[in-house]
C-alpha cells in the first residue's frame, strides 16, 4: 500500500472519530435534542467522508 495512501486514509478516520467524539459530548450535554444532534452529526460524518474520497483517490493513482 501506498504511504500517501494510508495517510489519507489515516485522515478519513481520525475525521470520523473526531466528529464521533464532539457530537457525542453535544448529545450528553443536551439530552432534549440528542436525536438532532446525533442526526446532524451522521450528516456531518458523511460530508466529511465525501470531501476525503478525492485526495484518497489521487493517493490511490500516484506511482
Amino acid at each position: 500500500m501506498r504511504p500517501a495512501l494510508v495517510i489519507e486514509v489515516a485522515h478519513l478516520v481520525i475525521a470520523v472519530a473526531v466528529v464521533f467524539l464532539v457530537f457525542w459530548a453535544f448529545a450528553w450535554s443536551y439530552p432534549p435534542g440528542a436525536a438532532t444532534i446525533w442526526a446532524v452529526g451522521g450528516v456531518t460524518v458523511a460530508i466529511a467522508a465525501l470531501l476525503q474520497v478525492p485526495p484518497i483517490l489521487r493517493a490511490g493513482r500516484r506511482a
